[in-house]
């Protein structure tokens, strides 16, 4: 994240506490709380739903899910598995409640710590050729 760190609760000037609470540090999972993918009746689950789960399974905000939660997410992976683009909103409506998302973790206060920040690099246009049209373009 960018800008400065926030300060400690005793130093701040504003003396009244935060409306929606205090920031909560998430630190990498040891194990992963969700258990495997369960069966499925009839279907398979896609390979994307399968990596999605794993991602989430990884996520150390499971580590505060209530069993509605829990719940919850998986009905939107039966949902992420049918793959409708008309369901492609709703899904991520659910994955930012859930806190699977980075607005969905600002939104509930979780802070993910700089040993989890680290492990994923991904920044656009690594090892990407630029076209002749963007080697001209300068900002001023």
């Amino acid at each position: 994240m960018s800008g400065p760190a926030p300060r400690d609760p005793g130093a701040r000037r504003r003396r009244n506490v935060p409306a929606r609470g205090e920031w909560v540090d998430l630190e990498p999972l040891s194990k992963p709380i969700l258990d495997p993918l369960p069966e499925l009746d009839g279907q398979e689950w896609s390979a994307n739903t399968r990596l999605m789960w794993e991602a989430w399974r990884q996520d150390p905000v499971t580590a505060f899910w209530a069993p509605a939660d829990l719940a919850f997410a998986i009905d939107t992976i039966m949902l992420h598995n049918v793959q409708s683009p008309s369901d492609a909103a709703e899904i991520r409506l659910r994955m930012t409640a859930l806190g699977l998302t980075p607005k969905g973790k600002r939104d509930l206060r979780y802070r993910v710590s700089a040993k989890e920040a680290d492990v994923v690099d991904l920044r656009v246009g690594r090892g990407r050729k630029k076209l002749p049209q963007q080697r001209r373009l300068r900002a001023v």
